[in-house]
């Protein structure tokens, strides 16, 4: 559990709408504390945020143009990488 980048989302984001917030918590509280990866489906996203699917996917969208989150793939998994506090 990201207990580092949890804590960045409420303490650090602040040009986020609420329901970017609400996602990108969400990840935060999938990613690992040591490489900020995580790997959730866009379905675990929004079974747990109680979103619809294409909401949770147009929010990734934004927080990616807004340089909080970028795609990684690689090997088997494909994923998402959080970087809370950068916006570039």
């Amino acid at each position: 559990m990201g207990f580092k980048y949890t804590h960045r989302v409420y303490n650090d984001v602040q040009d986020t709408t609420a329901t970017e917030q609400q996602v990108l918590a969400l990840l935060a509280h999938f990613a690992d504390d040591k490489t900020g990866q995580c790997f959730p489906s866009i379905e675990t996203l929004a079974r747990q945020s109680h979103l619809h699917r294409a909401t949770v996917m147009r929010s990734l969208d934004s927080l990616k143009g807004k340089g909080y989150l970028k795609w990684i793939t690689g090997g088997r998994k494909k994923g998402v990488e959080s970087s809370p506090t950068s916006t570039s």
